[in-house]
């Protein structure tokens, strides 16, 4: 009975100890130096993200902030609420009930651009091109004689610059990518230029493009001017192809947006 009691006692004493070594201060700091530190966060409008590829360092990524403008965080993430909002806004502004029956609406119609929304940083509505003869869009790119787009200006009018209006006396910025026709010659220009309401204009005269080749240009109109249509060069009379085509207000061109309403809430 005895040497089991001393047994015993000694269990508890090792119990004891092994407690002591694990919830030690020595013993967690050791422990804790061997895991992934704490990241703090960034703000309340950043998440992290996976790594990219090779690296170790985490990616962040912006969480869409309705309080801010749209046109500079439109990569951002979107909360669900946010996406809610914008999908009903659209709903029920863009979508106008065309059949119904006493069960409800059976066949939507799309109205067009609606002037009581919000337009975004691109006031250039590039669907105007298509009124040139002969000229046809595919996932945004714009196709067609240079000449022809040269021609509708004297037939259906120049091509808006902005919508509704251009703010008069501002510094406006005009970027596209365009390609040359595979088939041009060999000093062709294909450009689009600006023009004011003074009757002045302005146009980047571009070097010489090879066929085929594709090129993004930028123009910045000048102080003191308002700007008020978009005109092409002839190249010639060779096929073109245009897209990303974006007017926005300021000096710098930055990345594209298509034109048209912006539905996501801002400020």
């Amino acid at each position: 009975m005895k040497k089991l009691f001393i047994i015993i006692c000694a269990l508890f004493v090792g119990i004891a100890n092994a407690d002591n070594v694990i919830t030690s201060k020595e013993y967690v700091d050791t422990q804790g130096a061997t895991l992934q530190p704490q990241i703090p966060a960034k703000n309340t409008n950043t998440v992290l993200t996976y790594p990219a590829a090779g690296t170790e360092t985490p990616g962040e990524k912006a969480i869409y902030d309705s309080s801010a403008a749209y046109a500079t965080q439109s990569d951002a993430l979107v909360t669900a609420g946010d996406f809610n909002n914008a999908l009903q806004t659209a709903l029920d502004t863009e979508f106008v009930c065309v059949s119904r029956n006493d069960q409800g609406c059976l066949l939507y119609e799309i109205k067009t651009v609606s002037p009581d929304l919000p337009i975004g940083k691109n006031v250039f509505d590039s669907s105007q091109i298509l009124n040139a003869s002969g000229w046809t869009e595919t996932n945004g790119v714009y196709t067609g004689y240079m000449n022809k787009l040269r021609n509708m200006e004297y037939n259906n009018g120049y091509m808006n610059a902005c919508n509704p209006a251009c703010k008069p006396n501002t510094i406006y910025t005009l970027s596209y990518t365009i390609t040359n026709g595979i088939n041009s010659v060999n000093d062709a220009r294909p450009y689009l230029y600006v023009s004011y309401t003074d009757g002045t204009y302005k146009a980047n005269y571009n070097a010489p493009m090879l066929p085929g080749e594709t090129k993004h240009v930028v123009l910045t109109t000048d102080a003191g001017k308002t700007l008020k249509s978009i005109r092409a060069s002839y190249n010639h009379g060779d096929i073109a192809e245009i897209s990303n085509i974006q007017i926005e207000e300021g000096a710098v061109a930055t990345p594209y947006v298509p034109y048209g309403n912006v539905y996501m809430p801002q400020n």
